[in-house]
């Protein structure tokens, strides 16, 4: 809500001041919360673990990874979805920019594109993660790719600030969804004793996708306009989405097939 509520009053500001201090006020006030934030952060104190296994050696550990991602099938795929899911938001960064250039809306619309992006995330997030708890993460990294797509889809499509305001709703229900799904995904994939390996190993892959996709969409905006990195973008969401449907057994029915086999074989 507090974001929501920044948002509004990002654009306000953006539609009062001149430039350059309507930025600066927003980027000092943005500063002073990341400030609070982190005191607050540093006053918290971890628990101390009780026992700790033995560490295993980095060459073992390395090794060990490439026979993880053949053995498990549904994992490996997987990660072929993460990357394609980032590679799907490679234009996200660019529609508010295509909005206030090429559909000439005021600069000051991207405090309520804010508002709308975190007001969808607060709302998407715990319907879907209520969901995701009693039938699965995967229809919400389904919904989560599928309003990704719609939404860049949309960009090419709207005109008005509140087609725009939808356009930001799904980007933030998408991301929120994502961000709540997949490491949930991941803990499911892997047992209690490899969940450390599966989670390590899914952020390292899906890295470099992520931190190049920005580029990439900057790429295809200079060489094609910004309608090529919206098309690119959506191509990428629809690639994740089948994939993920049709490819991916949920990890939450995987255990309990796996469950019910072992107790019909004991």
């Amino acid at each position: 809500m507090l974001g929501v509520a920044g948002g509004l009053a990002a654009e306000r500001v953006l539609a009062s001041f001149a430039f350059p201090y309507k930025f600066s006020a927003c980027f000092a006030a943005a500063s002073i919360c990341l400030l609070v934030s982190f005191l607050g952060l540093a006053a918290i104190h971890e628990p101390v673990a009780e026992e700790r296994a033995e560490a295993m050696r980095i060459g073992a550990y390395i090794g060990q990874l490439p026979a993880l991602l053949r053995r498990d099938r549904d994992f490996r795929i997987f990660i072929f979805v993460r990357v394609l899911s980032a590679l799907a938001g490679l234009a996200t960064a660019f529609v508010a920019v295509y909005a206030t250039e090429q559909r000439e809306l005021p600069a000051s619309i991207a405090g309520r594109f804010t508002a709308w992006m975190l007001g969808a995330q607060i709302i998407a997030t715990p319907l879907f993660g209520m969901l995701a708890d009693r039938y699965g993460y995967k229809s919400s990294l389904q919904f989560a790719l599928l309003a990704q797509t719609v939404a860049m889809v949309l960009s090419l499509i709207v005109t008005t600030p509140l087609g725009f305001s939808i356009v930001f709703a799904l980007i933030g229900a998408s991301t929120g969804l994502v961000f709540a799904t997949t490491l949930n995904m991941v803990v499911e994939f892997a047992t209690p004793a490899e969940r450390v390996t599966y989670l390590g190993l899914h952020g390292t892959l899906i890295a470099l996708p992520t931190l190049l996709a920005p580029v990439l969409g900057g790429w295809l905006v200079e060489a094609g306009g910004y309608p090529l990195a919206f098309v690119a973008a959506a191509l990428f969401g629809i690639a994740a989405f089948v994939l993920l449907t049709w490819f991916v057994r949920d990890p939450r029915h995987r255990q309990l097939a796996m469950s019910t086999a072992g107790d019909v074989r004991s």
